[in-house]
């Protein structure tokens, strides 16, 4: 019962908008590049930021923006994952001592504690930057074979077609 609802809703949220996307008329190219870049702005190291990175990102590449942000959410997950292990990279990259991962700092002097962890993430920032233009430029050049089959008029892909009183469209 539960599993049904599970896969009713990965269906109805995730594959119809997916296969809609590649129905589009958009050029392999870019769906493989909106594909990437959604990934990449999944793991921005500012949770609850990377939508508006998304967006950002979508507008100055002309990219699909369906496909960017169902990527991006889709990332979330990975994105609560990485959020430490890319600041600490920064901070070892840009030689800077760790921010502490405690509220105990925030009590104390929350100025001080603020400006050391504002510039921790500023380097995590930095670091995802520097990483997210040859990772994204990579994933999106491996996805195309991908892609281009899923988007063959052969391809066994369908999306479900809906009423016109239907309001969802």
């Amino acid at each position: 019962m539960v599993l049904d609802k599970v896969k009713k809703f990965t269906h109805d949220k995730v594959v119809v908008p997916f296969v809609a996307v590649l129905k589009s008329g958009a050029t392999v190219e870019k769906i493989s590049l909106s594909i990437a870049a959604g990934v990449s702005c999944g793991v921005f190291p500012v949770p609850g930021t990377t939508a508006l990175v998304a967006f950002v990102v979508t507008y100055l590449f002309k990219l699909n923006i369906m496909a960017v942000q169902l990527l991006n959410m889709l990332m979330t997950p990975l994105n609560f994952a990485t959020f430490i292990p890319i600041v600490r990279a920064g901070e070892y990259i840009f030689d800077r001592t760790p921010a502490p991962l405690s509220f105990e700092p925030f009590k104390k002097a929350p100025f001080e504690a603020l400006s050391i962890f504002w510039r921790s993430l500023a380097c995590g920032v930095t670091i995802w930057f520097l990483a997210a233009i040859p990772c994204t430029w990579l994933l999106s050049r491996l996805l195309r074979p991908f892609i281009a089959r899923l988007m063959s008029p052969s391809a066994p892909v369908q999306v479900p077609k809906r009423k016109m009183s239907d309001p969802s469209i």
